[in-house]
């Protein structure tokens, strides 16, 4: 008896690892799917927009979730980025065209992340977003105001950030000048990393949300920003 529940245990255990595999996959081949799909509405960025912005707008758009992350050097300069261009995107793909505006961009490549596209630094993720918080739990009923508030003051993230010496770029522009939009579903998270909550974040709007971290550092104040280009 004791034998067959034992095969009983290791069959049930493999199913759901099957499962799980195959939910994964499937989510990671519908993200590439929608990378093949045509760009919508191309002809907006006709207009001058700078290289993040047009990203964002591009996934948006095309009902891909994203992430945006920007690693600048304190030195006077915009970030690469940062800096505006027109696109003549139509007809091309949305991987075609995330290859074609960070082929600008070489310090930058983009991936596929807990099934969302992030765009980082090659040099890879700044050290803040990839800090073990523990378990991180949040409300459908929350918005990207109050998770940005409980992500920021969690004691691991307040203390990289004050030993650092890194502050918010704009702390009145998270109490004045952002709308809180309530995410779609609870966000649920063991063993997280900030970059984590932000992707689950972004998936739990729908499908179109796109999040944009950006930490400066060098021989001036250093900063970091949370903002939503798309949401």
């Amino acid at each position: 008896m004791k034998s067959i529940q034992l095969v009983t245990g290791i069959v049930a255990s493999l199913l759901l690892f099957q499962y799980a595999c195959a939910q994964e996959l499937g989510a990671a081949s519908n993200v590439d799917h929608l990378l093949d799909a045509k760009i919508q509405d191309a002809p907006t960025l006709h207009n001058a927009l700078a290289p993040a912005n047009a990203i964002a707008f591009i996934l948006a758009t095309n009902h891909i979730p994203g992430g945006i992350i920007e690693a600048e050097n304190c030195n006077g300069q915009d970030s690469v980025l940062g800096q505006k261009r027109v696109f003549n995107l139509e007809g091309w793909t949305v991987r075609e065209a995330l290859d074609f505006i960070l082929s600008a961009a070489p310090g930058y490549t983009w991936t596929i992340k807990d099934n969302v596209v992030d765009i980082l630094p090659r040099p890879g993720l700044p050290d803040l977003l990839t800090l073990n918080i523990g378990n991180f739990e949040t409300g459908a009923n929350s918005g990207n105001v109050d998770i940005e508030e409980k992500l920021f003051n969690v004691a691991t993230v307040k203390q990289y950030l004050s030993s650092h010496g890194l502050a918010k770029d704009d702390p009145l522009r998270i109490i004045i000048g952002t709308d809180n939009v309530h995410i779609g579903h609870p966000i649920s998270i063991k063993n997280a990393t900030p970059v984590q909550v932000l992707n689950a974040e972004a998936l739990a709007y729908g499908g179109n949300a796109v999040w944009r971290y950006t930490e400066r550092t060098g021989h001036c104040k250093q900063t970091y920003d949370l903002d939503w280009p798309a949401l």
